[in-house]
């Protein structure tokens, strides 16, 4: 992945996914581990607002999360570290997690507070790994592909049709400043 970037710094990386059950939340916090693994800090943020479940993978709450981060006005974090990033038991591996789901997910991500809040997670880590919802379901991939420095978009062997893999990555070349860096084949 680091090595297609063509020189540039892959500092926000996105994983989607063309449908459900594809693995895309699975492939993130395997990637988490393996970057990690590399001497790199890492914050994982569960962009899946409808249903947030990167959390569950680790065991950890979901009580304050992105949606909070997005929709309130109070500062996003402090000198210490930013708010609702949580440990995850691996070191220098951390979750933001979704949150509450809001009613107006895809509003929430296009507002000018989500580029504040990835402002302030890049100033933690080396790699934030946006975790977003499958690229068909809801427009939030498309949206948040323009702020990542690359899109990864993960399809499953027996259930990612061809026809589902071209229009999720004709939504996402679509939109200015997505560089999709390639496709994780999954199970």
């Amino acid at each position: 992945i680091f090595f297609s970037a063509d020189g540039r710094e892959i500092e926000t990386l996105l994983v989607t996914s063309p449908s459900v059950r594809a693995g895309k939340t699975f492939t993130v916090a395997q990637l988490g581990l393996t970057i990690v693994a590399s001497g790199r800090r890492v914050i994982m943020v569960d962009a899946d607002l409808r249903k947030p479940a990167l959390h569950e993978l680790f065991e950890l709450p979901n009580l304050l999360g992105l949606s909070e981060l997005l929709a309130g006005d109070a500062p996003l974090g402090g000198l210490d570290w930013p708010r609702g990033v949580q440990e995850t038991g691996v070191e220098d591996l951390y979750l933001l997690p979704g949150g509450k789901p809001p009613l107006d997910p895809g509003w929430l991500l296009a507002s000018p507070r989500a580029a504040e809040v990835f402002d302030v997670l890049r100033k933690w880590a080396d790699v934030i790994l946006i975790d977003s919802p499958p690229g068909l379901a809801a427009p939030d991939a498309q949206v948040l592909s323009t702020a990542a420095d690359g899109t990864i978009l993960v399809v499953s062997a027996g259930t990612t049709s061809r026809s589902e893999t071209l229009r999720t990555k004709e939504r996402l070349a679509g939109q200015d400043g997505t560089r999709l860096l390639g496709v994780a084949f999954n199970r």
